[in-house]
């Protein structure tokens, strides 16, 4: 029996340890950004600090998640019936990109969070109810497509090049650039024209990535041509 593509699930205590790490401002050039973004007050925001808890953050999430139950019940059907659907489909285009079997990657439903990846792991978050903005199923797809090649990228990398070789900023570089400007914009969903990738130190990087990917002999070619790059030409701002 084939493997299913997403195994979707709802995991508040998850979220919250998921928020706590996006939202103590060290690491990316938008992460100050993302407590609007998520909906987050700020005087709840102001209490987040790097490898602590915080109880206010717990607390918000907890009277949201008993708020909106329902409706993230409603979201979890929903995605199910729609994958079991539609995965075959885009297992089948993940593969042919990979050249390897794509994982069944488990999926947390947020009800705050827009989507983050797990580096080392097939395990990812994307926003509950995606699917309910203008443009449906499309957004849905593309948070999904992104979160889990940005993932699977980022997994294939380590599997050669520990962190020793090259260290998990620039690795994290390589796979979001992947999974936007490679992945998404190209086999998946093709775009013209640059998207906004959303992290300015990455922009400088978006043409040679593309030409990277498109001039491949095969995914492992174009990761360790992507490697090689950007060992030369290492992100700026943080080691």
């Amino acid at each position: 029996m084939t493997k299913k593509l997403f195994d979707f699930y709802i995991d508040e205590r998850g979220e919250y340890q998921g928020l706590l790490a996006m939202l103590n401002g060290d690491f990316t050039s938008n992460a100050q950004y993302r407590a609007e973004g998520y909906g987050i007050p700020n005087d709840i925001a102001a209490q987040i600090r790097a490898d602590a808890e915080c109880p206010a953050l717990a607390t918000f999430l907890k009277q949201r998640y008993r708020e909106y139950h329902a409706e993230l019940r409603q979201s979890l059907r929903f995605h199910k019936k729609f994958w079991k659907q539609h995965g075959a489909e885009y297992k089948e285009k993940f593969e042919k990109i990979l050249g390897h079997e794509m994982p069944t990657y488990t999926v947390r439903l947020a009800l705050q969070a827009s989507g983050f990846s797990n580096w080392h792991d097939p395990d990812i978050t994307c926003y509950a109810f995606e699917y309910l903005r203008p443009y449906k199923t499309g957004h849905m797809i593309l948070t999904l497509v992104w979160e889990s090649m940005l993932s699977q990228t980022f997994i294939d990398i380590r599997k050669k090049h520990p962190e020793s070789d090259i260290d998990d900023y620039n690795t994290w570089g390589i796979s979001e650039l992947t999974a936007v400007v490679g992945v998404y914009q190209t086999d998946i969903s093709p775009q013209s024209g640059d998207w906004d990738i959303g992290y300015s130190e990455l922009v400088p990087y978006q043409k040679k990535i593309r030409e990277l990917y498109r001039n491949r002999k095969n995914f492992d070619d174009y990761l360790e041509k992507a490697v090689k790059y950007f060992k030369k030409n290492p992100l700026k701002g943080k080691k």
